[in-house]
């Protein structure tokens, strides 16, 4: 439970960060770190976020996505199990 639980925080900790360099609420935050999670990579519109956000949220995404497959897979092989 406590790594579903450091999951979320970090995940929480995106959402945040892009809500903050959007200036956005934080449901539009969560709808955009999903699609950046599904599309692979930050999109950036009319410079914004900028450049040192995209590298801190690029960073912090790749370890959700990894962490996401991960725990996706364990749970397909526990359920079919």
């Amino acid at each position: 439970m406590e790594n579903f639980e450091k999951i979320f925080n970090q995940f929480l900790d995106c959402v945040q960060t892009l809500q903050a360099a959007l200036n956005v609420s934080f449901t539009e935050a969560l709808v955009e770190t999903f699609d950046n999670l599904e599309q692979g990579k930050i999109k950036v519109e009319n410079g914004a976020p900028d450049e040192k956000t995209v590298a801190q949220l690029s960073k912090k995404n790749i370890r959700h996505l990894i962490m996401i497959k991960l725990v996706k897979r364990i749970r397909s092989k526990f359920l079919l199990s």
